[in-house]
């Protein structure tokens, strides 16, 4: 690549270079191996399923966590050789568990899609939520959660660009074509390290 900026025509082209390329069959693979079923069953107690013409309203919370919190946080990331991200996504998902008395969890996981270094100048969105599916056995220590979520973080970030919803349409209701949504969802980005300029 030239040090102009990539343009959108060039980034569709090299995109379908990558989806012929030999590497990529072993991640499709890996994603249609996936069971996905569980996704049907994953429902907070009490929740409120709606007609499907309801508003859709959603709330923030807004909830500063405290600075000595903060330190042991990343002493113990530090320590258990991981990041920040994946130990709230292992929260997250040991909180969801308790809800919902399930062990089976998918949860749609945001990623910034930009995993090569050719992908991190050019503008526009590249980012998409890949499906993280992991089974949390009942006497599992936070700590084996924990290893098992960054193996499974790991893995769907090396193969992203190989996912695809309709390659798990069928499994969801047996027709291709069906809208394609995660029950539950995480993200999480880091604020800019710089204040933002005042607005003109």
């Amino acid at each position: 690549f030239s040090k102009d900026p990539m343009q959108y025509v060039d980034l569709s082209e090299w995109q379908h270079e990558l989806l012929e390329a030999e590497e990529t069959k072993i991640g499709r693979e890996y994603w249609r191996l996936k069971d996905f079923t569980a996704m049907s069953t994953l429902t907070l107690p009490f929740e409120n399923q709606g007609d499907g013409k309801s508003k859709f309203e959603p709330h923030c919370l807004d909830w500063t966590i405290d600075s000595d919190i903060v330190a042991k946080v990343k002493a113990f990331v530090h320590e258990s050789h991981t990041s920040t991200r994946v130990f709230l996504l292992t929260c997250w998902l040991v909180t969801l568990k308790r809800l919902i008395g399930q062990s089976e969890l998918i949860v749609g996981v945001g990623n910034d899609g930009r995993k090569y270094e050719e992908l991190k100048e050019p503008l526009g969105l590249l980012a998409k939520y890949l499906p993280l599916h992991c089974h949390l056995e009942g006497r599992a220590s936070f700590m084996e959660i924990l290893e098992q979520v960054h193996q499974v973080t790991d893995d769907i970030e090396q193969w992203q660009e190989c996912f695809s919803w309709e390659q798990i349409a069928g499994q969801r209701s047996g027709e291709k074509g069906e809208a394609s949504f995660f029950p539950f969802c995480f993200d999480c980005e880091k604020p800019p390290t710089h204040p933002l300029p005042p607005p003109v």
